[in-house]
């Protein structure tokens, strides 16, 4: 593949990506400001709250799977038994949560009603998205663009629709939200249903899935975590946001921080999903060179764009600021001051997916756990000191330090790696 040829096809399927974040992006950019003025900022932070609990446990409990699929599809996908591995690494991670599910009841009161309503929501988004890996891994991003687009819609007419006839409290909302992904996910499975019962009994009858369970479960569990505690950091700050704050500015700092990091997904991630299947396809086959001329690609654009907007930002960060109150006036002026290092926040995190790449690349997922829990103590220690005593803005900042120590560590890994390999 001509290096011309590669970048013309990767900034096509970034397009076609960036179509499948366009519409997610502005629903989850109009969900927040409209369920705020419906609910509160309350009741939102307990929502999002909720929501990040399930994105925590799913992640941490499925996360491997899609990872591994992305990194080994191009390989794996003609093995014997390829489907059934799938289908039984999925049923493995499902016991999992379950187990995980009866000890929290052992242990902590929680209603079972509530219980019920957040395991329904994990796996219906673990379902959604393997569904959605298993598109983007054979790089079929029209598919990636309908389902993406009909979750995000139901996604924000759901929850409207349960509020208004039930009860405006953020259960509500997690209830919408998960009834999102299991209608998208229902009619993918409805559709293919002989495949999948072709596929169970398969796995039942065989059982020959240790290989790739083993390998997967090596390289992705450890991804798994690294991208679990990339979001228990959000999880954090909530945490002790509610701990040592109101509820109005625990949804307050969730509302700004949801319209920030939806702001750079949907800036950024579009590229990120185009380059990811086509660098592993190329290491996989031993192209290295232009593996690495992708990468350094994706960043030089990232940075790029990051230029483009943090520069404006800074400059009229007033009148950002007044936009954002227009759309939400729950977020009041004293909230301000959060505005820039949330925003760099969001820049750092979406651009550290491409510089641990060589890591994903050299199989070093380990290493991305070790610099994502030095993030994370950051994270936990800087809340814990500072926020009693500046209040909400000693988050923003902390959040700000632990992407920017997650960048540093996992570029300078790359940047010697490129070095010393002479790439």
């Amino acid at each position: 593949m001509k290096s011309g040829a590669s970048a013309t096809t990767l900034f096509r399927e970034a397009f076609l990506y960036g179509l499948s974040k366009i519409i997610p992006g502005v629903s989850g950019l109009i969900a927040v400001v409209l369920f705020i003025r419906l609910l509160g900022a309350e009741a939102f932070g307990e929502y999002s709250f909720l929501l990040a609990q399930c994105n925590l446990t799913a992640a941490l409990c499925y996360g491997w799977l899609n990872h591994a699929l992305l990194r080994y599809h191009s390989k794996d996908r003609k093995a014997p038994g390829f489907q059934p591995a799938v289908l039984g690494a999925f049923s493995l991670a499902s016991l999992v949560v379950v187990a995980v599910s009866l000890l929290i009841i052992i242990v902590s009161p929680v209603q079972p009603v509530v219980l019920g309503i957040i395991l329904l929501c994990i796996w219906s988004m673990a379902c959604f998205n393997l569904i959605k890996t298993h598109f983007q891994a054979r790089i079929q991003p029209q598919r990636v663009i309908l389902l993406t687009a009909v979750q995000a819609g139901l996604a924000l007419l759901i929850p409207v629709v349960l509020i208004k006839i039930f009860s405006r409290t953020g259960t509500s909302l997690l209830i919408g939200v998960t009834f999102s992904f299991l209608a998208v996910s229902g009619w993918v499975i409805f559709h293919n249903i002989r495949r999948w019962v072709l596929t169970v009994h398969s796995m039942l009858s065989t059982l020959k899935l240790e290989g790739l369970l083993t390998k997967w479960l090596r390289f992705g569990f450890p991804i798994s975590v690294w991208f679990a505690a990339g979001l228990a950091l959000p999880f954090l700050d909530r945490f002790f946001i509610d701990r040592y704050l109101s509820p109005l500015e625990l949804g307050a700092y969730a509302g700004l921080q949801e319209l920030l990091t939806r702001f750079f997904s949907l800036a950024l991630f579009p590229l990120t999903m185009a380059l990811h299947p086509r660098i592993m396809s190329l290491w996989n086959n031993a192209k290295h060179a232009q593996a690495i001329s992708l990468l350094k690609v994706g960043l030089i654009s990232q940075l790029g764009i990051f230029a483009l907007v943090i520069i404006p930002a800074l400059t009229f960060e007033g009148m950002l600021f007044m936009g954002i109150q227009f759309a939400v006036p729950e977020i009041s002026a004293r909230f301000r001051p959060l505005l820039i290092p949330l925003l760099i926040t969001g820049f750092l995190w979406q651009v550290s997916f491409l510089t641990h790449k060589m890591l994903e690349l050299k199989e070093r997922t380990l290493l991305m756990v070790v610099f994502m829990a030095f993030s994370l103590g950051i994270n936990v220690i800087g809340n814990t000191i500072f926020l009693p005593s500046f209040g909400v803005i000693a988050t923003a900042y902390t959040a700000m330090l632990s992407a920017l120590s997650y960048f540093t560590l996992t570029a300078g890994f790359s940047t010697y790696t490129l070095i010393r390999k002479k790439y």
